[in-house]
């Protein structure tokens, strides 16, 4: 037998792709990150929204509570 009919017979090569599963858990981690940072931010912004509305609603209250002392006939 000459060389290259022994090789033929020998153990396949086996080439394999890809890792064990690590791309896919980067990816749910982002996902995961992404939504947190979503939900800060929103956090965020209506407590800032709120920190902004809340001393007009309280001067618009001192107004008509002030309206209503100085209404005459009462």
């Amino acid at each position: 037998m000459d060389d290259s009919s022994q090789r033929d017979q020998g153990t396949p090569i086996v080439v394999t792709q890809g890792g064990n599963g690590t791309a896919i858990g980067l990816i749910v981690a982002a996902i995961i990150l992404g939504g947190a940072a979503v939900w800060a931010v929103s956090i965020w912004s209506d407590t800032q929204l709120k920190m902004i509305q809340a001393p007009a609603e309280a001067i618009k209250e001192g107004i008509k509570g002030a309206a209503e002392a100085i209404t005459p006939g009462q």
